[in-house]
């Protein structure tokens, strides 16, 4: 699987269905957003009673997106050159933090915001691993 999968006419169908699964499966997550390398925001949800937590980011306008997305290929690139690789960047807020993960081999970004208190690296994990099971005919995870 990778980016352009949601490039067709089924595509924002397709990026929805990704988002609630996660949403349904993830009960820690409180807000899914789906963005491809164009910095397109392909879908997202805020899973219900987090409406006022979100609504500043809401209104934020889709050039973010593709700001978060040049962030983390950026931070990425630079840890390739150290022969690193970035599995997540995690960028803290007042009261939960929101986590970017490469997805399809990096053509696409998943955010998660959770919690401040959540393990990033667990449930990046535990993410990937349901994305790749979900997908399993497809390369899910970068």
């Amino acid at each position: 699987m990778n980016g352009t999968m949601f490039s067709d006419d089924n595509g924002n169908d397709q990026a929805e269905k990704l988002v609630d699964d996660v949403l349904s499966n993830f009960n820690l997550v409180m807000g899914v957003s789906l963005v491809n390398s164009s910095a397109d925001l392909l879908g997202g949800k805020v899973r219900p009673g987090y409406e006022k937590k979100f609504a500043r980011q809401q209104a934020l306008s889709t050039n973010m997106w593709g700001s978060w997305y040049s962030l983390l290929l950026s931070i990425a690139g630079k840890m390739d050159d150290y022969g690193e690789k970035v599995e997540f960047l995690t960028i803290w807020r007042e009261d939960y933090k929101t986590i970017l993960v490469p997805i399809f081999s990096e053509s696409a970004i998943i955010s998660l915001a959770v919690d401040s208190s959540v393990d990033s690296r667990a449930i990046v994990s535990k993410v990937k691993l349901f994305l790749k099971q979900s997908l399993p005919s497809e390369q899910a995870t970068g």
